[in-house]
């Protein structure tokens, strides 16, 4: 009984696997060896954003095995996905329906297409929480974070449930962990990526860092600043290298992310005070929030 319940199981992965290879596709958009990507549309590949090391001569290998050229329809570095425009047309069944929700402890499957054959690694989700901040400011809306082996050509695949779901896209995150970003962000972000190109996010015009602070005796996270944009918004509010962020619009700033979820889009234009600390006085400055420049 063993022997045939681990038959049945292995049998169920391949066919997983064959099922969810037919909206996988190849991406060659780096010097050396492909990544890979998920047919979105019949003309719309959603791949890595940081896998793109050149915006021009882009080409795909489409799960038939032929090859067209792709073009950039638009990037966003804060959440790491690209929208890649197909000359081309794909015959494709439709792409696997999103994913319920993941627990840690479930089985998932990754596939990337290595030239015209599918690849696949096999783990199990180790985090699932809420949405966070990248360290560049996207909104994330699970926290996924996967034990698992990815080849760097399965980057930007597809990444599927036991049950054939979509939780999202295999991606390399921190420290190279393997995470996934989760369907529901991508399908807020094509969208966008489609109509305008890239995302709109808030600016300060600063680079910081998270530093613990000690004021009046009560221990609490700042975002010490250690760089500012003299083109930016921050430097025409007076904002200095050194200066300790504690509080943005009267709220409290737990540390850079804390800082980073108020740099929604709808930011962009605003007024918002900083409350700072500089040489151990508290000081208030406004800014007006710009917008974050194409990397």
């Amino acid at each position: 009984m063993p022997a045939l319940s681990l038959l049945a199981l292995s049998d169920a992965m391949a066919e997983a696997v064959t099922a969810a290879a037919r909206s996988v596709v190849a991406v060659r958009a780096r010097a050396r060896g492909t990544a890979s990507g998920v047919l979105w549309h019949p003309d719309v590949v959603v791949t890595a954003e940081k896998i793109l090391e050149q915006d021009e001569d882009l080409r795909v290998t489409l799960p038939d095995g032929s090859s067209t050229e792709a073009s950039l329809a638009g990037r966003d570095h804060t959440t790491d996905i690209a929208v890649l425009r197909l000359a081309t047309e794909a015959t494709v069944t439709e792409r696997p329906k999103a994913a319920g929700n993941v627990s840690p402890g479930a089985l998932a499957l990754a596939i990337g297409r290595a030239g015209t054959d599918p690849i696949a690694a096999f783990g199990i989700v180790a985090q699932a929480s809420g949405a966070w901040r990248s360290s560049t400011g996207g909104l994330v809306d699970a926290r996924i974070r996967l034990n698992m082996e990815l080849s760097p050509r399965a980057e930007g695949g597809a990444l599927i449930a036991a049950d054939g779901g979509l939780i999202g896209m295999a991606v390399f995150g921190p420290r190279r962990g393997v995470i996934a970003i989760p369907t529901l962000t991508i399908e807020r972000v094509v969208p966008k990526l489609l109509a305008e190109g890239r995302v709109a996010t808030g600016y300060l015009g600063l680079g910081m860092q998270t530093v613990r602070i000690s004021p009046e005796g009560a221990v609490k996270d700042g975002a010490i600043v250690l760089s500012v944009d003299q083109d930016g918004p921050s430097a025409a509010a007076g904002v200095l290298q050194g200066d300790i962020i504690v509080g943005f619009g009267g709220e409290p700033v737990r540390g850079v992310p804390g800082l980073l979820n108020h740099l929604d889009p709808d930011r962009i234009g605003q007024d918002a005070k900083l409350d700072l600390i500089r040489a151990g006085q508290p000081v208030s400055v406004t800014v007006k929030i710009g917008e974050r420049p194409n990397p």
